[in-house]
């Protein structure tokens, strides 16, 4: 007979996401060039969405999350960028296809993970998405 085991996961970022997310700012800090705005508008609109959008995709390369632990007792608990682990709460779960968005809240602040197929171990994704069905 096996024991349980508790789950843990490296949060890195989905290559395939991400390149969904440059194709997609590229497109829209582009879009202003094709309205009937001013000349020095659409130059300004462009560079805002062009720096806003590498900011937002800056973000999702760097997560503020390196590691999350399920333990089999049902205790979440979250490792920071600087290695600090501590306890979380799961506030929220979303399926979509084979990716499971996981949104925490823990002392001091809260976050999303994003478990993509191309990001994770396939067997630790369906783990996960069972062990969530049964909770």
């Amino acid at each position: 007979m096996t024991s349980a085991q508790g789950i843990r996961f490296e949060i890195k970022p989905s290559a395939t996401l991400n390149a969904w997310l440059v194709v997609v700012v590229c497109l829209a800090t582009l879009a202003p060039l094709f309205t009937s705005l001013p000349l020095f508008a659409r130059w300004s609109s462009m560079a805002v969405v062009g720096v806003i959008g590498m900011r937002r995709v800056r973000r999702y390369r760097h997560p503020r999350l390196r590691r999350l632990h399920w333990a089999v007792d049902g205790v979440w608990s979250v490792t920071d960028r600087r290695g600090l682990a501590m306890p979380a709460e799961l506030l929220h779960v979303r399926r979509v296809g084979l990716a499971v968005f996981l949104r925490f809240r823990w002392r001091g602040g809260a976050g999303h993970v994003l478990l993509m197929p191309d990001s994770t171990p396939t067997e630790h994704l369906r783990l996960l998405r069972g062990r969530l069905k049964r909770a």
